[in-house]
């Protein structure tokens, strides 16, 4: 392992640099559901939706759920300082696309790189990303701040009810500044009964499944509504307008492997 051996069992050469992990062999092929199981039991990661936004561009390079702009939406510099290249949102603009792009009753991730320019007003959350339902969103990426400052929010109700429903919600413990750009991701598995949060490449919160608490949700329902970006968006209504810049967006149906966060993530 690690290396080409030869039939004598000697090293050959090809030597490999970096880690190995949990290695397997099977005698034949395995089957689809095999295969999932020893993915803990969520299949291969699909990209759904990517929206790099470069040069204006809110075409979605993985399908047709391309974005469109509202309000007070202004088009701005990217963390690489390219111009034209990332939405800018004032609290009163935000893009959306025309249907779902995943399914919040599966597995599924998200990652974005966020900027956030000014605090929440009246102490509630600015929200980065969701998916809509009539009532609910199937889920909501929110920045949130206390008097320690500001954190990143990740957040699943258990119904699209207008009634009051249980969340699974986490806020990370470390905070971070306004003005600076954050590459932040969530994986939601589903069977795993997990969620886990990553920024810039590092796991910073998660929220498990102990005795007591459920996360996901129990009983996960799938919000048909569209992708909102800078707003916590339903059919009920917008509200948590962002006021920050977004950039390149993802989201995959299914788990992905956290080592592909850590590859985006680059110090400038």
């Amino acid at each position: 392992m690690g290396c080409r051996a030869l039939q004598s069992g000697a090293p050959g050469g090809g030597l490999f640099k970096g880690t190995i992990s949990t290695v397997r062999l099977w005698r034949g092929a395995l089957t689809t559901a095999e295969a999932a199981a020893e993915y803990g039991g969520n299949p291969a990661a699909d990209l759904l939706g990517h929206w790099t936004l470069n040069s204006r561009r809110l075409t979605d390079s993985e399908g047709a759920n391309h974005l469109t702009i509202h309000g007070d939406t202004k088009w701005g510099f990217n963390r690489a300082n390219l111009a034209n290249s990332a939405l800018e949102f004032n609290r009163a603009g935000w893009a959306t696309t025309p249907d779902a792009v995943v399914r919040t009753d599966q597995s599924f991730s998200i990652a974005a790189w966020v900027k956030v320019d000014a605090n929440p007003t009246n102490g509630t959350h600015s929200t980065i990303l969701s998916q809509g339902g009539v009532n609910r969103v199937g889920f909501n990426l929110n920045y949130t701040v206390d008097a320690a400052g500001g954190h990143f929010l990740f957040a699943m109700p258990s119904a699209d009810t207008a009634a009051d429903v249980t969340w699974s919600a986490f806020t990370t413990k470390q905070t971070y500044a306004l003005g600076e750009w954050y590459y932040v991701a969530v994986v939601v598995d589903i069977p795993g009964g997990t969620i886990r949060m990553f920024v810039n490449g590092s796991e910073v919160a998660s929220l498990q499944n102990p005795t007591g608490t459920v996360a996901p949700p129990a009983n996960p329902w799938n919000a048909e509504g569209p992708l909102y970006v800078g707003v916590h968006g339903r059919e009920l209504g917008l509200v948590q307008h962002l006021d920050g810049a977004v950039d390149q967006i993802q989201v995959w149906q299914s788990t992905v492997d956290p080592y592909q966060f850590s590859k985006v993530y680059r110090p400038l």
